[in-house]
């Protein structure tokens, strides 16, 4: 249920793992300006954000007293984390090879301009910047995938799907004047293939409806891997750099140059390369019941070894969506989820 909650009861969250870039922000600023929330923010029932750390930050500049929320109940830290990476690929309407480079690209070419100069700014504050409060519509889910139904997409549907079974609930459809989806179609595709009668959607104006695609599907910050997860690749680091043997979680012996696999803070998987130590990994978080795997190569992985990894992992779990992209981060070189 979304709600409209004080903005200082909810904060951004310590390892949000995005840059801030102040172009991009603007942007977001911008987003708010002309259409409002179209979404709401996530946050756990502590107030720590989810999604949404970028807008709870230009929406605090812009003087909004109220931000629409929706709390998440029952996650761990860890848990917490992963959520945070899930919503930055599964709120976007991207295809399987968009990478943050590829993104940033298409948003940077967009002539923002031309679609917001005859927009009128919105008041904060006002019902009108919060459509997904004061606007929010259900609609029949049958109709709505007859008339988009040629834009489903298996790899956006697992990544909506991992989604809403981590915060427990669909967020809303982002739908145009004719029930086209700007924003939300794995959304929309869950939903019809799951039965569902009625799916909540917000409808954009026509005249919105080009800057409300770019802002909801191309406006994602970059990950910041090494300061988001800054203890646990010190620890790596120092696991790495140590001459003296130490034992895993089941106390197996780690000699010094052994590649260490750490899952909820504990060593779980040790080898002597990193795709060993990847399956091994897997294999304790039983990346069997899973749908989604989510890979960020560091920068001392090469391509040709990202790859023969994403193929590895494909052919051990075949029903196992994977969501790669280089992160680039020191030390580590993989970091995953699976969802």
């Amino acid at each position: 249920m979304i709600k409209l909650v004080p903005i200082d009861a909810v904060q951004a969250s310590e390892y949000n793992p995005r840059r801030n870039d102040e172009k991009r922000l603007a942007l977001a600023e911008l987003s708010l300006r002309k259409l409002g929330f179209l979404l709401p923010i996530y946050a756990d029932e502590s107030g720590e954000i989810l999604s949404g750390h970028q807008r709870h930050l230009v929406a605090s500049r812009m003087g909004f007293q109220q931000i629409p929320v929706e709390y998440v109940s029952g996650k761990t830290p860890g848990e917490r984390r992963a959520v945070n990476v899930l919503f930055n690929r599964a709120t976007n309407d991207l295809q399987k090879q968009d990478t943050c480079a590829i993104i940033r690209r298409r948003l940077y070419e967009t002539d923002i301009e031309a679609m917001t100069g005859e927009l009128p700014d919105i008041e904060p504050g006002s019902e009108a910047s919060f459509p997904c409060v004061y606007a929010l519509r259900r609609m029949d889910v049958v109709k709505l995938a007859k008339l988009n139904h040629r834009s489903f997409d298996t790899h956006i549907k697992q990544l909506a799907k991992s989604l809403e079974r981590r915060i427990g609930s669909a967020m809303p459809v982002v739908i145009g004047e004719a029930g086209n989806v700007i924003n939300g179609i794995g959304r929309l595709q869950v939903a019809a293939e799951a039965g569902r009668k009625v799916i909540a959607c917000v409808k954009v104006r026509p005249e919105q409806e080009a800057f409300a695609s770019s802002m909801l599907n191309l406006l994602s910050m970059d990950f910041d891997m090494e300061s988001t997860y800054a203890d646990d690749l010190r620890f790596n680091s120092f696991m790495r750099e140590r001459n003296t043997r130490e034992t895993d979680a089941e106390g197996n012996a780690i000699a010094d140059g052994d590649v260490i696999g750490i899952a909820d803070g504990a060593i779980h998987a040790v080898g002597h390369s990193v795709s060993d130590v990847v399956m091994g990994l897997l294999e304790h978080m039983e990346a069997d019941d899973c749908d989604t795997c989510t890979l960020l190569a560091g920068e001392d992985l090469s391509d040709e070894d990202f790859q023969a990894l994403q193929e590895r992992i494909e052919q051990a779990y075949e029903d196992l969506e994977i969501d790669a992209h280089r992160g680039d981060q020191p030390l580590y070189p993989i970091v995953f989820s699976v969802e």
